[in-house]
């Protein structure tokens, strides 16, 4: 079989295997039961949280010839097997990117109108980058957005819900995806480690979790990176390598210069950083959120109420 990426290969194929978006798929899972699909649906939310996976987990419940009662697909049937694969004439996916013509809505309204689905299914139309489509094709697609035929849903998913049309917006049920925290970011990545059987370290889980910004795709981008830059090791030093970060040893010399106001060695810190290659605006970011963290760690007795990190991380803000 042909080498897969491991967001690929580890993409969910239940609506209970798509991480931080209980309220998203519960609530997806419930219409499927009860049999009150929208005829149209915006999933809103930054990239890698699970958007166009949800749209597929929506249309595989949807054709499944053997859904159980939970409203889960069964990932065995011939519905299930095709959507999987890429390979079912049920589900069409486009890239707004690229169709943002008024031509290209005009040919999905024709196509919505005369081709009908298979054995009684329903049709799935999976519209990405949504606001990407021009005011034109936005203003073409209302009408079939507003009245599509009873076979027919559209799931508009976009990271920019605010560049769509107001009365796009109006004719979807919409659902926004969260940036996944930090907590089950490192629990995942903790669980593909095994199953991949990486050794990982659990700072560097904590760290790829951290720098990935909520977005499940990226963190396990980099996990896949830092494993193969240390063969199957997944260890900090290699995070920061990959990433271009200082060391942890290099923040608390920062802290050091600003306690005792020796401005000199600070910027003898950063002229050092700048020698070895490290990503500076980086550095300032880490820097100031580490401030940050100290800060509440200093202010705030619900320290882990209102700061979305790793239980190590709210440990080394208190020891400043």
């Amino acid at each position: 079989m042909d080498y897969q990426a491991l967001y690929r290969k580890y993409r969910p194929q239940r609506f209970d295997e798509v991480i931080g978006q209980d309220h998203v798929t519960n609530t997806l899972s419930h219409e499927v039961i009860e049999g009150t699909i929208a005829h149209a649906y915006l999933f809103a939310g930054p990239r890698g949280t699970g958007k166009t996976t949800t749209a597929r987990l929506l249309a595989k419940a949807l054709n499944c010839q053997d859904r159980g009662d939970n409203g889960e697909p069964c990932n065995v049937c011939f519905s299930c097997i095709g959507i999987t694969d890429g390979a079912s004439l049920d589900v069409i996916e486009l890239d707004a990117a690229s169709h943002n013509k008024v031509e290209d809505i005009r040919e999905i309204r024709m196509n919505v109108s005369t081709v009908a689905a298979t054995g009684g299914s329903r049709k799935v139309y999976i519209l990405d980058e949504a606001h990407m489509l021009s005011r034109a094709a936005g203003n073409a697609l209302l009408k079939t957005l507003e009245e599509p035929p009873e076979h027919v849903i559209f799931v508009l998913a976009t990271t920019e819900p605010y560049k769509l049309l107001d009365t796009i917006r109006s004719r979807s049920q919409r659902f926004d995806f969260h940036p996944v925290g930090v907590e089950t970011l490192v629990s995942h990545l903790g669980d593909i480690s095994r199953r991949e059987e990486f050794d990982a370290e659990q700072p560097a889980l904590d760290l790829i979790a951290s720098h990935a910004g909520g977005s499940v795709r990226d963190a396990m981008s980099l996990l896949e990176q830092v494993a193969a830059l240390g063969a199957g090791v997944v260890r900090s030093k290699d995070v920061a390598r990959a990433l271009g970060l200082a060391d942890r040893e290099v923040y608390s010399r920062l802290i050091d210069s600003l306690k005792n106001r020796d401005a000199a060695a600070a910027l003898g810190l950063v002229a050092q950083l700048a020698a070895q290659g490290a990503d500076l605006r980086r550095f300032v970011a880490d820097a100031i959120g580490l401030l940050r963290g100290i800060f509440l760690a200093q202010y705030a007795p619900n320290l882990e109420e209102v700061a979305d990190e790793s239980s190590d991380t709210l440990d080394q803000w208190r020891k400043h």
